[in-house]
């Protein structure tokens, strides 16, 4: 299969940026809908209106750099596509597909399992796709990512995560 040109992907890429930025203004008529409290004491959908206007913001520069400044925008593109190790640029990246199924699974599985049961092998895979140093050591760092941010949640802000299959 034949690489796209720069041009292509240039196309593609200000439409799946357009793309985000219409998810953003549906996500945020939709933020809208809950309780935004005061600044001092933030309700439920103040977190989600600042991600809306982020994303939102956030394509918008995206585009007007594609459109005004095109030579801007593709100077420092990177092609997730490539493989590092010196082989034709896959059909589909690997990494992403992993790494979004590992969300997936985590999502399904977050309250059945528990916080701290279903973050670690997620922080591990992620680890792992990333190329993070050996497997020993991934494990390491995701366990203790995973209880840091416990303790830091449960026990300093009083934040409860379910606790699934640990009681």
């Amino acid at each position: 299969m034949d690489k796209p040109s720069r041009g292509t992907l240039g196309s593609l890429g200000s439409l799946g940026i357009g793309m985000i930025g219409i998810i953003g203004i549906i996500y945020l008529i939709e933020a809208f809908k809950l309780p935004l409290g005061r600044l001092s004491y933030p309700d439920r959908g103040f977190i989600p209106v600042i991600i809306g206007f982020a994303l939102i913001a956030f394509s918008a520069i995206q585009i007007i750099l594609e459109v005004f400044f095109p030579q801007l925008a593709n100077e420092k593109s990177i092609d997730i596509g490539e493989e590092d190790n010196g082989k034709e640029a896959a059909a589909y990246p690997k990494k992403p597909v992993i790494i979004t199924v590992a969300l997936l699974m985590y999502c399904a599985l977050f309250n059945t399992l528990g916080f701290v049961v279903a973050t670690i092998p997620l922080t591990f895979v992620c680890l792992r796709v990333m190329e993070y140093k050996s497997w020993w050591v991934s494990l390491i760092v995701a366990v203790v990512i995973t209880l840091v941010t416990y303790f830091l949640f449960v026990e300093w802000l009083g934040v409860y995560f379910p606790s699934g299959i640990l009681g």
